[in-house]
C-alpha cells in the first residue's frame, strides 16, 4: 500500500524524499523511583506521552526501548512531527 492511501497528505510526503526520512532515534530518558510504591518509572521528556512503568529497574529500563520504538512509529503513520532529541552534552 502506498504511503497515506485513503488519506489527504501533505506533497512532500508522497514525494521520493519521504522514503529518506529518518528511521534510526536516540532520545534521552529519566528514570525515576516512586518513593511509595517502589515502582520505577521511565520518562522520555521530548516527546510528551512517552512513558512507561516497571516494577523494577530491569523491568522499566527493559521495556523502556519497545515504549520509545512504539511511540515514535505511531507518529510516524500519523505524520506527526518528531522533534530532535535534547542536548544531553551539558
Amino acid at each position: 500500500m502506498r504511503p497515506g492511501a485513503g488519506k489527504s497528505v501533505p506533497a512532500e510526503i508522497c514525494s521520493k524524499d519521504w522514503w529518506m526520512m529518518k528511521r534510526k532515534y536516540v532520545f534521552p530518558a529519566i528514570i525515576e523511583r516512586d518513593r511509595i510504591n517502589g515502582k520505577y518509572t521511565v520518562v522520555f521528556p521530548d516527546l510528551p506521552g512517552c512513558s512507561i512503568e516497571g516494577e523494577d529497574f530491569i523491568q522499566a529500563y527493559y521495556w523502556a526501548g519497545p515504549r520509545l520504538a512504539f511511540h515514535l512509529y505511531m507518529m510516524e503513520r500519523e505524520y506527526e512531527y518528531i522533534p530532535e532529541a535534547s542536548d544531553t552534552s551539558n
